[in-house]
């Protein structure tokens, strides 16, 4: 199965699994092409020597993570000019868990777990790694993503159902929320 998402016109974000027609072994192979108008997702051997590779695309779905988590574009000219670019207005709030929180989309009033977006980041941060050979290959992560999207359902609907999901997910999870 590969990994889709589809960004809705709400600021909101779906995870699609398609047929394996449309699986990740597409996102591995060469015959990239550049898209007109992806300012703020290109990998950095991109800028320097025009060279685009899978890597490339583990890049870029890296910005994409970070624009999902933040809400904001990659490059925003309206901005103050610490904030313009979003890889950089970023940096300085991923090292710490409080630190965090500030980055996240403020649109989403918090209802969101926290423990999980910083999952999330954690994987956009594996693929924004400068050198292209140690970035995870795109199947790596899909199923990175597809672990925290799994156990997030799993929390939310044992939030719910708390019957079903006895002992599976942690007390403190199933009766979290993240208003804070």
């Amino acid at each position: 199965m590969g990994l889709t998402v589809v960004l809705g016109s709400r600021v909101s974000a779906t995870l699609l699994s398609l047929p394996q027609e449309y699986g990740t072994e597409q996102w591995e192979g060469g015959g990239v092409e550049v898209v007109t108008g992806a300012l703020g997702y290109e990998a950095p051997e991109y800028l320097q020597a025009g060279q685009l590779t899978a890597k490339s695309n583990v890049w870029s779905y890296g910005v994409l993570l970070y624009q999902l988590i933040t809400g904001r574009q990659p490059i925003d000219r309206n901005r103050p000019k610490a904030e313009q670019k979003l890889l950089v207005w970023v940096k300085p709030y991923i090292s710490s868990v409080k630190r965090f929180s500030k980055i996240v989309d403020p649109r989403l009033e918090g209802h969101y777990n926290l423990k999980y977006v910083i999952k999330l980041g954690s994987v956009a941060n594996r693929c924004l790694v400068r050198e292209p050979k140690s970035r995870p290959k795109m199947c790596e992560v899909y199923e990175m993503v597809q672990k925290i999207v799994d156990v997030d359902s799993v929390d939310v609907t044992a939030q719910h159902h708390p019957q079903r999901y006895h002992g599976l997910v942690p007390e403190s999870s199933a009766k979290r929320s993240n208003k804070r």
